[in-house]
């Protein structure tokens, strides 16, 4: 479910209700959105979320944005609200809600992958024939 980078930025821009999604998008607002996008994920890797972007290019719009098919919506989402104050924009709470929880599991995802792995402690067998091991289906 990959996206390019032009349709994620006219997605962003559709939400904040800053152009219609069939509307011809002005090539400078373009090349706003496009920095905002590259400064957003830049911060989000100073706060561990690596989604192995990489900046982006007016000359790339058309390539596939390199940011993994689960972190779209967030994404998305992220660049609306950096970019609706720009153009006199106010969002919805609902739209605001919906657009953490997207950052909220990213950001969860980030946490988890960063801790150790746990392993369990070695817990001495009881007394009684240690040839049998108990599980779930014999107790």
């Amino acid at each position: 479910m990959s996206i390019s980078t032009a349709e994620l930025i006219r997605d962003a821009l559709s939400l904040a209700n800053i152009y219609g999604p069939t509307e011809a998008i002005e090539p400078e607002d373009v090349q706003f959105c496009l920095r905002k996008l590259n400064a957003l994920l830049a911060d989000w890797e100073t706060d561990n979320i690596n989604l192995q972007y990489f900046p982006q290019t007016m000359d790339e719009l058309g390539d596939d944005c390199p940011i993994p098919d689960d972190s779209i919506l967030a994404v998305t989402y992220y660049l609306s609200f950096s970019i609706a104050p720009h153009y006199g924009k106010q969002l919805l709470p609902q739209m605001l809600a919906l657009g953490k929880s997207y950052y909220d599991r990213l950001l969860r995802d980030a946490v988890s992958a960063k801790l150790p792995a746990v392993k369990e402690p070695l817990v001495p067998r009881g007394t009684g024939d240690s040839a049998v091991s108990a599980n779930i289906l014999n107790g």
